[in-house]
């Protein structure tokens, strides 16, 4: 039977539901990472931390990293989180070598600089850029995936809390994050000013 003219035409789906279908979402964070977890539980402990160090969050609780590997050993995930990654406030980072493939550069020594700097507190000041404008622009990818930017405060603050449970469960490795941590500081510092070129930066790691 044909619809008078003027008549309403029925509609049945919700308002949510036509937005979702004429307008589909990306997937979300979230998403990707339930994606991603679910792939890396078919591969060994190993690639499966150093890929979701490359591809997961930029910043990692050890709480959260041991979700990865629940029928692995303690020890075995530090030493492999060693191996790949660096504490910074008792939070687990990727090494500058596993994100660009390399030692050396200008790129890994901004990096290097990022992370001894958020090791030592969890606010970085403008002021430490000054008159270094290439190496603060070589330097902002990573205070943009770790920290947020305090325009007022001219400061750039670490996005999580730090972990201090960590230290009080693992405190040897705490202690040789610690000293490597001395060792880059002072190698970053000479390179800065101007006593040793870029290459040679991962001999304290």
């Amino acid at each position: 039977m044909a619809m008078e003219e003027g008549s309403p035409v029925p509609f049945s789906m919700s308002p949510v539901d036509y937005l979702n279908a004429v307008c589909p979402s990306r997937p979300t964070d979230t998403d990707r990472l339930k994606i991603l977890r679910t792939r890396l539980s078919q591969l060994p402990l190993e690639e499966r931390i150093r890929t979701w160090l490359l591809e997961g969050p930029p910043i990692h609780r050890f709480d959260a990293l041991e979700h990865l590997a629940l029928d692995d050993p303690v020890d075995e995930i530090l030493r492999v989180l060693q191996r790949y990654a660096q504490l910074v406030q008792g939070l687990w980072v990727p090494k500058s070598s596993l994100i660009y493939g390399k030692n050396d550069g200008l790129e890994v020594l901004a990096r290097n600089f990022i992370l001894f700097e958020f090791s030592k507190s969890t606010i970085i000041k403008q002021k430490v850029f000054a008159r270094r404008l290439d190496f603060l622009k070589a330097a902002k990818p990573t205070l943009k995936s770790l920290a947020v930017e305090r325009p007022d405060l001219n400061d750039w603050k670490l996005k999580e809390h730090p972990d201090k449970k960590l230290e009080v469960l693992f405190g040897d490795v705490v202690k040789e994050q610690q000293a490597t941590w001395e060792c880059m500081g002072k190698q970053i510092n000479s390179i800065l000013s101007g006593g040793r070129n870029r290459k040679g930066q991962h001999s304290c790691i």
